[in-house]
C-alpha cells in the first residue's frame, strides 16, 4: 500500500521531470542572444533604481550598470542612472539621488509613489527609454544589449517588460 507522501509523488515528479526536459530542449529560445552592436543612435537610456533608504547595496546595482553598459559599448553619454529613494542614508557614486518629498501626493504606494515622484523630474522624448529596477536588482551585458535592440526597433511597443530572474 502507498504511503499519502508516496501517491503525491507519483503526480508530482513527472510534471516536474516534464518541465526539466523541456527547459533543457528549449533553452536557446528563451532568450534571444544579441550579438550585433547595431543600433540605433538617437536612444537613451534612463535606469532609474527605486529604494527605500538607500542601503550600500544600491552601490553594486549602480557599479553593475556602468560595466554592463561598456561591455555593450553603450557610452556613458547615453545613459544616466537615478535612484529614487524616500531617505539617504549612504551616499552612491555615479548615480542622481532624488528624494521623494513627504509633501508629494499620489493615489500610488510605495515604491510607485516614488516611481510617479521621479517621472515628472525625468526628461521625456520618443529616444527615451526607462528601465526601472530594485535596489537588489543586477543588470546583464545581455540584458543591456536586449534594451537596445528591442529599443532600436521601431516596431517595438514603447512599454515593455521582461522577465525578473534571481
Amino acid at each position: 500500500m502507498f504511503t499519502p507522501y508516496e501517491i503525491i509523488w507519483l503526480f508530482v515528479f513527472p510534471a516536474v521531470l516534464e518541465s526539466w526536459i523541456h527547459i533543457f530542449i528549449e533553452w536557446r529560445r528563451f532568450t534571444k542572444k544579441i550579438f550585433s552592436n547595431k543600433m540605433d543612435e538617437s536612444v537613451r537610456l534612463i535606469f532609474i533604481i527605486s529604494s527605500k533608504n538607500c542601503p550600500e547595496l544600491v552601490q553594486k546595482t549602480v557599479d553593475k550598470i556602468y560595466q554592463c553598459c561598456k561591455e555593450a559599448k553603450f557610452s556613458k553619454d547615453k545613459y544616466r542612472i537615478t535612484i529614487n529613494c524616500i531617505e539617504k542614508k549612504f551616499s552612491v557614486q555615479g548615480a542622481e539621488i532624488f528624494i521623494v518629498p513627504k509633501e508629494f501626493k499620489s493615489k500610488s504606494k510605495f515604491k510607485a509613489r516614488q516611481l510617479d515622484y521621479i517621472m515628472t523630474q525625468l526628461p521625456y522624448a520618443k529616444n527615451i527609454w526607462y528601465f526601472h529596477l530594485d535596489e537588489d536588482s543586477l543588470v546583464t551585458t545581455q540584458c543591456i544589449k536586449s534594451i537596445l535592440d528591442y529599443a532600436s526597433n521601431k516596431k517595438s511597443k514603447p512599454i515593455a517588460n521582461g522577465a525578473i530572474l534571481y
